[in-house]
C-alpha cells in the first residue's frame, strides 16, 4: 500500500480513489469532485470587515475583488506609514525621525493583526 508513505495518507487513498471515479466516469471534465479543498484567506478579519461593510477599497487591499496581481494590505500599510512619518520628519517631529526606516512590514502585520483581534473582541469598536 503505496499511498501509507504519503505526508497525509488518508487524504493521498481520498484523492487517488476521486481521480479514479473521474476518469472512470463518462465525461471526466464534468465530473462533481468531492473533496474539500483549503483555500488560505488573506487577512481573514479584514476581508470580513471589508465584506460586511462594503468598503470596496479595502476588498481590494485583501483580495476580495479581481485585480492584476495580489494585493498585500500589510505593505500598503507600512506604505502608508511611512508616507505620513515623511510629513512629520518634514515638520521636524523627532519621534518620526527616529523611527524612519524602521516601519517594516512585520511590524505592521503584528499591529493589524491584534488591532483585528481586539476589534473582534469588543465588538468591533474602533481600535
Amino acid at each position: 500500500m503505496w499511498w501509507t508513505k504519503a505526508d497525509d495518507p488518508w487524504q493521498c487513498l481520498a484523492t487517488c480513489i476521486e481521480l479514479k471515479s473521474a476518469l472512470e466516469s463518462p465525461d471526466p471534465l464534468v465530473y462533481e469532485c468531492s473533496l474539500p479543498v483549503h483555500q488560505d484567506g488573506t487577512c481573514n478579519g479584514l476581508q470580513h470587515y471589508a465584506a460586511l461593510g462594503g468598503d470596496a477599497r479595502g476588498a481590494k487591499q485583501v483580495n476580495l475583488d479581481v485585480t492584476d496581481r495580489p494585493s498585500d494590505v500589510y505593505t500598503y500599510v507600512a506604505n502608508m506609514v511611512e508616507k505620513l512619518m515623511a510629513e512629520d520628519i518634514a515638520a521636524g517631529n523627532q519621534y518620526a525621525m527616529m523611527l524612519s526606516g524602521k516601519v517594516s512590514r512585520k511590524v505592521v502585520k503584528q499591529t493589524v493583526r491584534i488591532c483585528q483581534v481586539v476589534c473582534g473582541c469588543v465588538c468591533g469598536r474602533v481600535c
